[in-house]
């Protein structure tokens, strides 16, 4: 066998042993997993998608401070809008929401939804979520959890022309 055959082999069985979710990252410059991330799934949904949870307690004001952090490093600005639901504001100017989820039990569920475009139009969206039992709220721990979705610019185009 040649040297070159044995480094191909390598770099095949290299490849072969990741784990399903490092050969699918997805976009890792914007879909932000923050250090002590548990559950991390990234999915092709939309342009891209990250989830994961994170033992934080309820408001993650630095898990929101270090998203937005490194997103406007990279030129990336704070949109106003909701996208998914015209005509509404989300969480850069509403801050947090809470409502009671009646298919889980009337669990209590707190929100935080935020957005923000690149300079070409591509858009990504964040949202972090709490849900407590019935009858609780923050002063319970629960873990957050957290969904990056990634959009380019022609699909963020799409969505606004529906």
């Amino acid at each position: 066998m040649t040297a070159r055959y044995l480094c191909v082999v390598a770099a095949v069985l290299a490849a072969s042993c990741s784990s399903p979710e490092e050969s699918r990252v997805i976009h890792p410059d914007i879909l932000v997993v923050l250090p002590n991330a548990q559950e991390v799934k990234y999915t092709s949904d939309y342009d891209g998608t990250v989830s994961y949870e994170l033992a934080v307690a309820y408001p993650a004001a630095d898990v929101i401070s270090e998203i937005r952090t490194r997103l406007e490093k990279t030129d990336w600005k704070a949109a106003p809008d909701d996208m998914l639901n015209p005509g509404q504001q989300n969480s850069h100017v509403r801050g947090w929401t809470s409502f009671v989820d009646g298919t889980r039990n009337d669990a209590r569920v707190y929100q935080w939804t935020a957005a923000w475009d690149s300079p070409r139009g591509d858009r990504v969206e964040y949202w972090l979520k709490y849900v407590y039992p019935k009858d609780s709220g923050p002063s319970v721990r629960a873990p957050l959890k957290v969904v990056g979705l990634y959009f380019t610019a022609q699909m963020v185009e799409r969505f606004r022309q529906r």
